[in-house]
């Protein structure tokens, strides 16, 4: 394992606690100058089902399935707020794990603060539609959360 000191460190947040991974520690150097940029707990295959298993409950207990529209949207539209806010650090740890010009990883703060805005809009026109068949019968489709999904994400683009 590298020591590293002075550098950021991050943990996995897992059912509202940030934990130590099971995996070890992964050391993230800058592509631009080779020095160390950030430290991250590294998730094993036990961390993924844990993160799954917490995700089923809160979703089984309906603290955010069971919310409507215009409530996911809030939290959306929060979230997008709180990146814009911290625009300089996260663009700063950005452009230092990719290596690019710090215009670039402020550009990505604000992309990824202007996805979650309009995922809130996306939120808030939930629908269904109806359909006619004729003798007097209709279908009917409602748009509904479907469960939990775990994902690998881009490392190169992490926060997009």
């Amino acid at each position: 394992m590298v020591t590293v000191k002075n550098i950021p460190s991050y943990s996995l947040y897992i059912n509202g606690e940030w934990q130590k991974g099971t995996g070890g520690e992964h050391v993230r150097y800058s592509p631009a100058h080779g020095e160390p940029v950030a430290k991250y707990e590294k998730a094993s295959q036990e961390d993924a089902e844990r993160a799954v298993a917490a995700a089923r409950q809160a979703f089984d207990s309906g603290i955010w399935s069971g919310l409507d529209g215009a409530d996911r949207a809030a939290v959306l539209l929060k979230f997008a707020d709180l990146l814009m806010e911290n625009q300089q650090f996260l663009g700063q740890l950005e452009s230092a794990t990719l290596g690019t010009p710090l215009k670039y990883g402020l550009s990505f703060i604000k992309s990824a603060a202007n996805t979650f805005r309009y995922f809130a809009g996306l939120a808030r026109d939930l629908h269904g539609h109806a359909h006619g068949f004729g003798d007097n019968r209709m279908g009917m489709t409602l748009r509904e959360p479907v469960g939990v999904a775990s994902l690998i994400l881009p490392w190169n683009f992490p926060i997009g």
